[in-house]
């Protein structure tokens, strides 16, 4: 009788434990999380999502790493009149960071500019959201990756220009390096599934990869023709050299950094067709756009074999691109504020934006530069406001000691 009794108390625990669970897997906040990305518009703070996510048993605990405060964000230019920041995020915690505890940092004399690793939203006020939180929401310049994501950003009531964070690769780094052709194809970049390398499977006996990715995952490519693993960044545009396309078959991705990276090393792109704005850079003579098949890979790789466009061409269609898009940074967004304070550089805008390139030390991250924060010079709120105090790491250990 007593193992009856315990029994039915032990079933009666169960299901009101499961009845409970269910009342907070409706709960709003709850659905609010589920739904990703929309959780910008939530109405609480980032401190109590990092709560939420640890201690609720349903939450979504990939999102798990985003509950250290990183600050995605760069110093791109400073003169005593003020700042230029350049600002990023991940689509997870870290747009509750962002929002709540970075965005209230920027001043007056801070002007902000936001660049984008993925995609635009395509629906809500997602963005006008995230900036809900600034002291001077004119100061904040949203970067699209191509025309079609600005347009989806202007569409929300911020202010967005077209300036990829492709433009900030440093061409100097990637460019042609004469060599033998020996691969139809390449692919370069990780082989995350997103990346539906398994597009490529007809293409392997004639395909190079290039990928930092680790042997478990790499097995979707195991029977290419070669495999280079992690070579040294300066490498990189030896081994794109060698094939006669690049390959590119995500449907979304943002930019792409490889496929620009292709351009520029005078080698044509067969795509499949993309949301997030790598297109940007596409043009009849650069880039052929394939059925998302493994039949229409191999079919847009024998086709560039054949049309087998100069290099240099492919190279400086790119380069009028990028052109293009600084053009917009430095005459649309940097002019205007350069003129307002009277900086010696509003003669000539664009020649800071080709020095900050120019200069780039991040060959980790393969010749980028600090406009796309991948690797932030200011990864914690204290850095930036040591930053807007102008105060040194004297001043501040000697603040310290008075303590």
């Amino acid at each position: 009788m007593e193992k009856i009794s315990f029994f039915v108390a032990g079933l009666f625990f169960y299901m009101s434990s499961l009845c409970g669970y269910e009342a907070r897997y409706e709960d709003v906040s709850y659905q609010h999380w589920l739904a990703g990305i929309d959780v910008v518009h939530a109405s609480y703070t980032w401190k109590e999502a990092v709560q939420f996510i640890k201690t609720d048993p349903g939450a979504i605990h990939e999102w798990g790493s985003d509950t250290t405060p990183v600050a995605y964000c760069s110093l791109v230019y400073q003169a005593p009149w003020g700042r230029i920041w350049s600002l990023g995020f991940f689509q997870s915690l870290n747009v509750l960071f962002t929002r709540d505890e970075v965005i209230p940092l920027f001043q007056e004399n801070d002007y902000v500019l936001v660049a984008f690793w993925g995609e635009v939203p395509g629906s809500g006020s997602y963005h006008k959201a995230l900036i809900k939180k600034a002291k001077y929401p004119q100061n904040f310049f949203f970067l699209g990756n191509s025309d079609g994501c600005t347009h989806l950003l202007r569409r929300e009531g911020v202010q967005a220009f077209t300036v990829s964070h492709n433009a900030f690769i440093n061409s100097d780094v990637f460019r042609p390096n004469p060599t033998r052709l020996r691969y139809d194809a390449v692919y370069a970049g990780c082989c995350r599934p997103q990346k539906r390398l398994e597009l490529a499977q007809l293409v392997l006996p004639h395909l190079l990869v290039v990928t930092h990715s680790e042997p478990e995952k790499r097995k979707v490519i195991e029977r290419a023709k070669e495999i280079v693993y992690s070579p040294e960044p300066s490498l990189i545009p030896k081994y794109i050299s060698q094939a006669r396309c690049g390959l590119i078959l995500s449907e979304r991705e943002g930019g792409c950094y490889a496929s620009t990276e292709y351009l520029y090393c005078g080698i044509p792109v067969v795509s499949t067709p993309s949301i997030g704005g790598r297109d940007a850079y596409y043009d009849e003579i650069t880039a052929i756009i394939v059925e998302p098949t493994a039949e229409g890979v191999l079919q847009g790789v024998e086709e560039m074999k054949k049309r087998a466009p100069p290099p240099s061409e492919i190279r400086r269609r790119a380069l009028a691109v990028t052109d293009r898009m600084l053009n917009t940074l430095a005459y649309e967004i940097f002019l205007p504020i350069f003129s307002r304070y009277q900086d010696v550089h509003a003669k000539n805008p664009r020649e800071v934006i080709d020095s900050i390139i120019a200069k780039s030390t991040k060959v980790s991250s393969k010749g980028r530069t600090v406009f796309q924060p991948e690797m932030p010079t200011h990864d914690r709120i204290e850095k930036i406001q040591k930053e807007q105090r102008g105060e040194s790491d004297d001043q501040l250990r000697k603040k310290k000691k008075k303590r």
